[in-house]
């Protein structure tokens, strides 16, 4: 069902590569329980064969939107 958020939007803010691994740091924007709001999330891939292998995520902490006034 995520996936089917309508304002689900991963933005890719940085990336490190070293040999067959890959670290992106990406800011997620979506819908939370409580409202509409931003996460950040650290990927950790591994990559074998020209494809990922292992992949394994952190997530921080999530900043929700402030209401309209």
């Amino acid at each position: 069902m995520r996936f089917q958020e309508a304002n689900l939007h991963a933005k890719l803010v940085g990336r490190l590569v070293m040999g067959n691994f890959v670290v992106d740091q990406e800011v997620v924007t979506r819908m939370f329980p409580e409202g509409p709001g931003r996460l950040e999330v650290t990927g950790l891939y591994e990559v074998a064969g020209g494809r990922i292998a292992n992949a394994w995520f952190r997530l921080g902490a999530k900043t929700l939107d402030r209401p309209a006034q």
